[in-house]
């Protein structure tokens, strides 16, 4: 059984990025922006994948923080499973 109703995923993309005023051809950088996203995963299309960093657990349908990612501009996407168990002492304290 899943923890999550929606796949818990790390998208790594190549994002797009913008500069601003003006400048000279020769400073021109073409080295790619690859970020990282964390999020479950809401939908698959044609073009592209979206995740949203929140989803409602209780109800199942209802997510927040949505990003659109164009399948072209992603290099990987790995699915996660990830827990969380609090140490001893952590445990000691907030019981006492």
């Amino acid at each position: 059984m899943n923890k999550y109703p929606l796949p818990l995923c790390e998208v790594v993309w190549h994002d797009a990025a913008t500069t601003y005023g003006w400048e000279e051809n020769e400073e021109a950088d073409t080295n790619e922006e690859l970020v990282t996203t964390i999020g479950f995963i809401v939908a698959k299309g044609e073009h592209t994948v979206i995740v949203a960093s929140t989803i409602d657990k209780e109800h199942g349908n209802q997510n927040n923080s949505r990003i659109k990612i164009p399948i072209g501009m992603i290099k990987t996407i790995k699915e996660l499973n990830v827990s969380y168990k609090k140490l001893k002492k952590e445990q000691e304290v907030v019981q006492t």
